[in-house]
C-alpha cells in the first residue's frame, strides 16, 4: 500500500475517500430538497442551481469511485473540471440561497434554513478539497518524474499509485 512512501502519494486515496463521502452527502441532501420542491419551488433560478449543485455530486461521486483506474492525467483532469463544477455551482447556489448561517439558531434540526446551509457549507468544502486535490497531484507527478526510469512523457502512465 502506498501509505508508507513519503512523496505524497498517500493523500490520494484520503482526498478521494473525503471528496466521495461528501460528495455521496451532497447527493441524499440536494436530491431530497428536489423531491420535497417538486412544482412548489422558490424560483426557476433556484431549481436550475439547485439541480447543477445535484449534477455535479454526481460527477464528482462516480469520479472518486473510479480513482482506482485512472491515470495521472486524467485525475488531473477529472480534479480541474470538478473543481470548476464546484466554485461556479457553490458561488451561484450562495446568490439564490435565502438563508444566512446566522438565521439558523434556534431552529429545528431538519429545518430549511440548516438543510440549505448545510448544502452551502458542503459545495465550499468540495471547492477546498478539490483545489487540495489537485496540489497533490501535481506535486505526486512532480515527484514521480524524479524517480530513477521515469520521464515527464511517461509519469502519468504508471498511475497514482505505481
Amino acid at each position: 500500500m502506498c501509505f508508507g512512501r513519503n512523496d505524497g502519494a498517500w493523500a490520494h486515496p484520503f482526498l478521494f475517500f473525503l471528496i466521495g463521502l461528501l460528495a455521496a452527502v451532497e447527493i441524499g441532501l440536494t436530491a431530497y430538497q428536489v423531491h420535497k420542491h417538486k412544482d412548489a419551488w422558490p424560483s426557476e433560478e433556484f431549481k436550475n442551481r439547485l439541480i447543477f449543485l445535484l449534477f455535479t455530486a454526481c460527477w464528482t461521486f462516480l469520479g472518486a469511485l473510479m480513482h482506482w483506474i485512472i491515470n495521472l492525467f486524467i485525475g488531473l483532469f477529472w480534479t480541474t473540471l470538478s473543481f470548476i463544477f464546484w466554485t461556479i455551482a457553490a458561488a451561484l447556489f450562495r446568490k439564490v440561497q435565502p438563508y444566512d448561517a446566522s438565521d439558523c439558531s434556534g431552529t429545528d434540526i431538519n429545518s430549511r434554513c440548516r438543510q440549505y446551509v448545510a448544502i452551502e457549507a458542503i459545495s465550499w468544502t468540495e471547492v477546498a478539497l478539490t483545489a487540495i486535490l489537485f496540489l497533490a497531484i501535481l506535486f505526486h507527478w512532480g515527484s514521480a518524474s524524479r524517480r530513477p526510469g521515469n520521464s515527464y512523457r511517461n509519469t502519468g502512465y504508471n498511475g497514482f499509485y505505481a
